[in-house]
């Protein structure tokens, strides 16, 4: 849907394209990526991504189940590079481009990146786990995020390039907190606790590979607000702005739940720091960093709605 805006009654919600997820078995839809009117959606169920034109009609799929070459266990990530789809399988660690044949079908092309590849140029610099490629640029580097490994920066999230031999080029930027999570090590053993209602940053990688947009819940204390972020594949900051937003209150029995579950984690886990369970709900759903740079965003109201 296309979002309209008019001069009397608010904006306005135009259907553009329908595509039935019952009929094409695309239910849960994991993820979506568009360009130039070719739609991409990923079919997690047989492991395989399905295209379609502007008006819905499919027009062909790539992919199926499997380990070896032009399959995937899991369809983790995916979005445009010029006119390749570039797929990540987070079972299988690789970046695989789907590319535009002669036939106008597309193939798996080639594997451009591989997670059993990538190696800190220095051992004694600061290592990265969790890395999960969030899109490619130009030379197909891959931009990824990945969580500082040292025990002093375990919850140090990161914007890093590495390059299609998994060389790693270099951080370009520190990530905002991420308070969904709550990372321990304790004697060598490494926890991780979800934490309902707290706020990771939202980043997605433009087409072209050349913007990264990350979109952060500020704190709750004062006005409530989050902050949209464009950085270049340099790292370099093109512009920044901190938007309101009307909370919306978690209820207290729910709270007082997860207080309660969040206590006893505490109480099983050594060195578990002292965390505040949020008093609102996060307002942002999804962010899409597009051409030109611009930027769409998806929140959820204080109703519930979508907008």
């Amino acid at each position: 849907m296309r979002l309209e805006p008019t001069s009397a009654s608010g904006d306005r919600l135009i259907r553009e394209v329908v595509i039935d997820g019952d009929e094409f078995d695309l239910l849960p839809i994991t993820w979506l990526s568009e360009r130039d009117g070719e739609i991409a959606v990923a079919q997690e169920q047989d492991s395989r991504v399905l295209f379609f034109d502007p008006t819905g009609m499919l027009i062909g799929s790539a992919g199926h189940r499997g380990s070896g070459p032009g399959e995937f266990r899991s369809l983790s990530e995916g979005g445009w590079l010029g006119d390749s789809l570039w797929i990540y399988d987070a079972h299988l660690g690789r970046v695989t481009l789907l590319a535009l044949g002669a036939s106008g079908a597309r193939r798996p092309s080639r594997t451009v990146w591989s997670l059993a590849q990538f190696k800190p140029t220095d051992p004694s610099t600061l290592r990265f786990n969790e890395v999960v490629p969030r899109g490619l640029d130009r030379d197909h580097s891959v931009l990824a995020t990945g969580y500082g490994s040292s025990e002093n920066d375990l919850r140090g999230q990161y914007l890093v390039s590495v390059g299609p031999d998994g060389r790693f080029h270099g951080i370009i930027a520190q990530l905002p907190p991420n308070t969904s999570e709550i990372r321990t090590r304790t004697a060598g053993a490494f926890f991780l606790t979800k934490l309902r209602f707290g706020a990771a940053p939202l980043v997605d990688v433009s087409p072209d590979g050349g913007v990264i947009a990350v979109a952060h819940v500020g704190s709750e204390e004062g006005v409530p607000s989050f902050s949209v972020t464009l950085i270049s594949a340099d790292g370099d900051t093109i512009y920044h702005h901190e938007h309101q937003y009307t909370p919306a209150a978690i209820q207290e029995s729910v709270r007082r739940t997860e207080e309660a579950r969040i206590a006893k984690r505490k109480s099983q886990v050594p060195g578990f720091p002292d965390v505040t369970v949020p008093r609102f709900y996060p307002p942002l759903r999804s962010l899409i960093a597009g051409r030109d740079s611009c930027v769409w965003i998806e929140l959820d109201g204080a109703s519930g709605q979508r907008s």
